[in-house]
């Protein structure tokens, strides 16, 4: 997850991004806050299993 959204940030600092129409970049801003979001639900999910077992169960240094 974390690849895919590294390039995508990456492929706004090419030369060719400035070329793109409004369509493709409305699909870019699309995937960049999808991979985001996906991000975030992943790493969420982690925290949200981490802390099952209650405070003292490894919760407590999140």
């Amino acid at each position: 997850m974390q690849i895919l959204f590294g390039v995508l940030l990456v492929a706004a600092f090419q030369p060719v991004f400035t070329g793109l129409g409004n369509l493709d970049r409305a699909f870019y801003v699309a995937a960049v806050t999808l991979g985001a979001a996906g991000a975030g639900a992943l790493r969420g999910s982690s925290v949200v299993a981490a802390c099952a077992g209650g405070w003292d169960a490894g919760c407590g240094g999140v």
